[in-house]
């Protein structure tokens, strides 16, 4: 399905672009949740640490997302994101992200 013009430009208006160099963490586990991300450009790296061992669970690329998990459940972050070469990320503030979705967030809550 496809956002209504409308739709497309409440998103844009709430959303600011962040840069980060190579290495950078954008997200700690564990911490609070405060922004989503969609990746603009560049790689990340998503990393979950149990116990000891530390593994990467999802590698996103431009068009990928993160950082919704916490915002919907209220949780805290469960995994870490780290930037792979230069990133340019557009983040949407966790006030935008639930008037946007506040219609929605009942079922995303289900599937989470």
């Amino acid at each position: 399905s496809s956002l209504e013009r409308y739709e497309r430009m409440t998103l844009a208006d709430g959303l600011y672009s962040e840069k980060f160099s190579d290495g950078a963490t954008i997200i700690t586990q564990g911490e609070e949740a405060d922004k989503f991300y969609l990746v603009e450009r560049g790689e990340l790296s998503i990393k979950m640490q149990k116990d000891d061992d530390v593994k990467e669970v999802a590698h996103l690329q431009k068009g990928g997302y993160f950082g919704e998990l916490a915002l919907v459940t209220k949780k805290e972050r469960a995994a870490s994101a780290y930037a792979v070469g230069d990133v340019t990320l557009a983040c949407l503030d966790v006030g935008a992200f639930e008037r946007l979705l506040g219609p929605c967030m009942d079922i995303m809550k289900r599937n989470f």
